[in-house]
C-alpha cells in the first residue's frame, strides 16, 4: 500500500484518476488544505472493512480488560508459545527441529 499526498485543489482536477487509483492500486490519498492534512481518500471496500472492524471491536466490551491482562502477561513473560498453545488445545504439532530439510 502506498500513500500519496496532494492538495484539494489538485485533487479536484484529478478526482476520477485518484478514485481509480485508490480502488485498483490500494493507495490512500491524503488531501491537504493549506499544506495540512484534511481528508483521506480510500476505496469503498476498504472503508466497509474498517467499519466492520470498528463495529466488532465496539461489541467487545471486555477489550480494555483483555488488553490490560495481555500487557501484564507480556511484561511478566507468563505467556506460552504457539506450539504450546496448540498442543494445549489438542492439536498435534510436529517436532520439525529433528527433521532435516532437503530442498532437492
Amino acid at each position: 500500500m502506498t500513500i500519496e499526498t496532494t492538495s484539494i485543489t489538485d485533487a479536484r482536477k484529478r478526482i476520477f484518476d485518484l478514485a481509480e487509483q485508490v480502488c485498483e492500486e490500494k493507495t490512500h490519498v491524503i488531501l491537504t488544505e493549506r499544506g495540512k492534512p484534511k481528508v483521506v481518500l480510500i476505496s469503498a471496500t476498504e472503508f466497509e472493512s474498517l467499519q466492520q472492524t470498528v463495529q466488532a471491536l465496539e461489541k467487545d466490551h471486555k477489550l480494555p480488560e483483555k488488553k490490560k491482562k495481555a500487557i501484564t502477561h507480556i511484561r511478566a513473560k507468563s505467556y506460552m508459545d504457539l506450539e504450546s498453545a496448540l498442543t494445549k488445545q489438542g492439536f498435534i504439532v510436529a517436532d520439525k527441529t529433528k527433521q532435516q530439510y532437503d530442498p532437492y
